[in-house]
């Protein structure tokens, strides 16, 4: 097989990475997304950008790849891969940089790997990928590259669980705390380098922080959340920044997403549920990991199924 170029991508190979994605739609079908839930089978061109989105991300169509591509390219903290052979894109990653209190440390964090299922060899050109993240790990004296819940692509470069992180619910409750919370007004990245993320890590802190920008998907009015808030906190000493996003399919509940300069405390806790309740929200949906969630235990009113994420030392 000829040899496989992996290069960061640029916005001229949106094309290519959305054929990748889509053709890896489960099962090859789109489908629409009904009033009471379920799902309709539904022809792709039929779809708006929207239901495109809904069927797999920013990926699923070139308007919405081009907006999301082109965020990454921006700080140059995000990193957008191509796999190539024979001139042909054939495999896309993205890595986001991390600067993280332990168990993280400095680390790369792949978000997203997808391989065209019509490449002659996928496992070549997801190796191929995953072997160049490694090394750019190791050129850049990093602790250990991460990812959530592996696809079958990572088994053969033993990654190894890390921790494991579940969503779980809580009521929003005002409480008598003295804290202050302002607007946040700058919404540069590097204001949570080395910040922990008790709240709403799916991926790594820096990468989550693309839910802070505001007008992000302006482009595509659908997408734009119901409300969002953001606010900067302090207390007792204690610096923390959150985001309010309301539930696009239950307004009474808000998707929390939580940087603060020390590890969380109970105070902070009660600030952000204060807050959440005198926004007007009842339920707060939280994805912590498992010491966080110790924290909360009492306070739980449901608790999802757990998600891993996997390390591999460099």
């Amino acid at each position: 097989m000829p040899e496989i170029l992996v290069r960061q991508a640029t916005l001229a190979d949106t094309y290519a990475i959305t054929d990748i994605h889509c053709a890896n739609v489960s099962g090859g079908v789109f489908t629409r997304r009904n009033s009471d839930g379920t799902r309709t089978p539904t022809p792709y061109e039929s779809l708006t950008l929207f239901e495109r989105y809904l069927n797999g991300g920013p990926w699923m169509s070139v308007e919405t790849c081009a907006v999301w591509l082109a965020y990454l390219l921006r700080y140059g903290d995000e990193i957008p891969l191509v796999a190539e052979l024979d001139g042909h894109v054939m495999g896309e990653a993205e890595v986001s940089i991390g600067y993280e209190p332990a168990p993280y440390g400095q680390h790369l964090h792949i978000t997203t790997l997808q391989v065209h299922p019509d490449a002659p060899d996928p496992q070549a050109i997801a190796n191929a990928l995953i072997d160049y993240i490694k090394q750019m790990a190791s050129v850049m004296r990093f602790q250990q590259v991460t990812t959530v819940n592996p696809s079958h692509w990572f088994e053969p470069h033993n990654f190894r669980p890390l921790i494991s992180r579940r969503e779980v619910v809580l009521n929003a409750k005002e409480g008598r705390i003295v804290y202050k919370a302002t607007q946040l007004n700058s919404y540069l990245p590097e204001q949570i380098k080395g910040w922990y993320m008790p709240f709403g890590r799916e991926h790594n802190a820096r990468h989550e922080w693309a839910h802070i920008w505001p007008g992000f998907w302006n482009a595509v009015p659908e997408l734009v959340e119901p409300e969002v808030s953001r606010f900067r906190f302090e207390l007792s000493g204690q610096v923390g920044i959150c985001l309010f996003r309301q539930n696009r399919y239950t307004p009474t509940q808000a998707h929390v997403y939580l940087w603060t300069q020390r590890a969380l405390s109970p105070h902070m806790l009660s600030a952000v549920r204060d807050r959440a309740a005198r926004q007007g929200y009842q339920t707060l949906a939280l994805l912590v990991d498992d010491q966080t969630r110790a924290i909360l235990e009492n306070e739980v009113l449901e608790s999802g199924a757990p998600s891993i994420i996997v390390s591999i030392r460099v």
